[in-house]
């Protein structure tokens, strides 16, 4: 009798311990999903999101962040064969296309990740970050007026966003509108005095605007932010040898350029 009892506790014990082992697994692939909505990438969520999906193929959630982040750490040779699967399993779905559109602006194929991005786009309600990936998608066939009327309307919905911005402004810059692009640049570096890209896409700007002693000054600010910037030393001297008269200046950023190596 003893040992029947100990029998029935023992596999009482066992399948409670494996119910609750289950439980605990499943909650957290459920923080790991919340973490990673919130934009949170933890440094194991990629074997996490794999022991998932292996453990069961048909969630495709999981599946669609496991793609995104094989994209986003450049394993595209992964990315691919679960493109494919999610784009038979799933082909409808927002996740499918806006995963598609990312992993076809990453692999430089225009033409493709243009289709994805503005379907994404249209399934998600043009949401800024779709908006701003099919602008980036249109740049890539080089559809520049498609890519500013989407980059504006991404602005209009979200004006604090800087990325819009730069690249709005950067844009701009591209379509030969550098004054369009000085008022959208001067703005964002107001709000971020450390956006380095910013500042170098209004440097630009205000030189193909003319407006030199600007550009000069913008440089400067771009050496305080990245004092080792060989490039900007280069076109500061040039923009101060030539179009401002000062040689000396001239000569003193040239020689830092070259001192750099």
């Amino acid at each position: 009798m003893n040992k029947k009892l100990v029998i029935i506790v023992t596999l009482a014990f066992t399948v409670v311990s494996a119910v609750g082992v289950a439980l605990w697994m499943r909650g957290a692939d459920e923080r790991l999903l919340s973490e990673l909505e919130a934009d949170h990438r933890p440094a194991d969520a990629i074997p996490r999101l794999r022991r998932m999906v292996e453990h069961d193929p048909s969630l495709l959630l999981p599946q669609q962040w496991l793609l995104r982040l094989e994209i986003e750490t450049g394993d595209l040779n992964s990315a691919q064969k679960r493109l494919n699967l999610l784009q038979v399993k799933d082909p409808g779905s927002y996740g499918t296309a806006s995963s598609a559109c990312l992993f076809y602006l990453k692999k430089g194929m225009g033409v493709k990740a243009t289709g994805n991005c503005s379907r994404a786009a249209e399934l998600s309600g043009r949401e800024v970050d779709d908006l701003n990936r099919l602008a980036s998608a249109y740049i890539m066939v080089g559809k520049l007026p498609l890519a500013l009327p989407v980059l504006e309307e991404a602005r209009r919905k979200a004006p604090e966003n800087l990325k819009v911005m730069n690249n709005l402004g950067y844009y701009y810059l591209q379509a030969e509108q550098p004054e369009e692009a000085i008022k959208i640049l001067d703005e964002v570096v107001k709000k971020d005095p450390k956006f380095l890209e910013a500042y170098k896409n209004l440097a630009h700007a205000c030189y193909a605007a003319k407006q030199f002693r600007k550009a000069a000054d913008t440089i400067e600010k771009i050496l305080g932010i990245d004092p080792r910037n060989k490039d900007m030393m280069m076109i500061m001297a040039f923009i101060q040898y030539h179009n401002l008269g000062r040689k000396d200046l001239g000569a003193k950023y040239s020689k830092m350029a070259m001192d750099l190596g």
